[in-house]
């Protein structure tokens, strides 16, 4: 499982911690999975690489994206990463799941258990600023969500 919500690692089915490393892949990393859905390689780009000439930015995603899979195989999660022309996708168990499951159902003890950590917890690499802004505001958006739903919990 891919824990974000505190500082982040891999945990393997067989226990072994991997810390992330602090590298672009693994932010790459940490975004797609985050989204768990179709991203379109020309947003990723310009996530990434807002400055850079197309084909520049175009040749580093690619090159990144190498990189990330090695690292995913590593893990023994290759399959993980689905990849087309012009759009990727990367599906890990994440912890996330399990505090939208318990912010959506606004379940009192699902919440409990899945109370938030900041999100990417003393992990940083310098540069990339759009992608540590998406950051910044997705773990404070997930920290009003759960105390949104803890809130009507109570209620």
């Amino acid at each position: 499982m891919l824990k974000l919500m505190a500082s982040p690692e891999w945990m393997g089915s067989d226990g072994v911690r991997h810390s992330l490393p602090a590298s672009l892949p693994a932010c790459m990393l940490i975004y797609l999975a985050a989204l768990g859905n179709w991203v379109d390689r020309e947003s990723l780009a310009d996530l990434f690489w807002p400055e850079g000439g197309r084909g520049d930015a175009r040749h580093k995603l690619r090159v990144n994206l190498h990189r990330l899979r090695q690292l995913l195989i590593g893990w023994g999660q290759e399959a993980a990463l689905d990849s087309e022309r012009s759009r990727v996708r990367l599906q890990l168990p994440l912890d996330l799941h399990g505090l939208r499951d318990a912010i959506e159902s606004q379940d009192g003890a699902a919440l409990l258990k899945q109370l938030p950590s900041p999100f990417l917890r003393g992990y940083r690499i310098a540069g990339f600023d759009a992608f540590w802004d998406w950051a910044r505001d997705a773990g404070e958006r997930w920290q009003r969500q759960w105390q949104a739903a803890s809130e009507a919990a109570l209620r």
